[in-house]
């Protein structure tokens, strides 16, 4: 199981690689482009009145990142995988709030399709099991210059990568069950949670940190 899929039902191939197309933001020129075909050919697999070649399947099913047997025959999943190397792909995860964050490895457990009000793309390559969250507050804007993450900003994070000093993360404090996204420092036996406004003060601590994923993609308008 993983919550960076989305599932869908669709009765045909042709209504599933239309979906799909239309999903990941593809024209049919696009998808003709890739797979070597035309783009008439491309329109008559999405109504169905002709079907794939085994030839193409390979290239269509990379450029759709999805599996034959999800296009085919509608079982499975459709998996949205980051990006191609000659195509720019996105996946999609959940938002959620830094409370469900601090939560998230018994949320998934129990997760079931559906279950997430919002998803969002994002063009980065991220592990399964990975979120977005909505920065609140403005304790990571950098009034020096630099990294920055602004006040109602789309943070996807990763939670299979391990933390190293300077990355900013999403982490909770055991002892209090508090989650924060800052930026962390190791220096053992403290570990140092900082904010990137000046601002703002540093959390210390000696106890228990779990870094619950590493922040890849900070997504805002200008």
């Amino acid at each position: 199981m993983s919550i960076c899929y989305k599932i869908t039902y669709m009765k045909t191939l042709g209504s599933r690689l239309k979906e799909r197309r239309k999903e990941l933001g593809l024209t049919q020129k696009e998808i003709a482009n890739g797979v070597g075909i035309s783009s008439v050919a491309v329109t008559y697999w999405e109504k169905d009145i002709t079907t794939p070649l085994s030839g193409h399947m390979n290239k269509l099913c990379k450029l759709l990142r999805c599996t034959d047997e999800w296009l085919l025959y509608g079982k499975g999943i459709n998996e949205l995988i980051g990006v191609s190397d000659d195509i720019f792909i996105v996946k999609k995860v959940p938002l959620i709030s830094l409370t469900q964050a601090g939560n998230w490895q018994k949320i998934i457990k129990n997760f079931k399709p559906g279950e997430f009000d919002e998803w969002k793309n994002i063009s980065t390559d991220l592990n399964p099991n990975s979120f977005a969250i909505r920065m609140e507050g403005d304790s990571m804007v950098n009034s020096t210059g630099g990294v920055s993450i602004p006040q109602g900003s789309i943070v996807a994070v990763d939670t299979k990568i391990k933390a190293k000093n300077g990355d900013i993360v999403v982490a909770k404090i055991n002892e209090f069950k508090q989650t924060t996204l800052k930026k962390i420092e190791f220096d053992p036996p403290y570990t140092y949670l900082k904010p990137l406004n000046s601002n703002y003060k540093t959390i210390p601590t000696d106890k228990p940190v779990t870094v619950i994923g590493v922040v890849k993609q900070v997504i805002f308008d200008l």
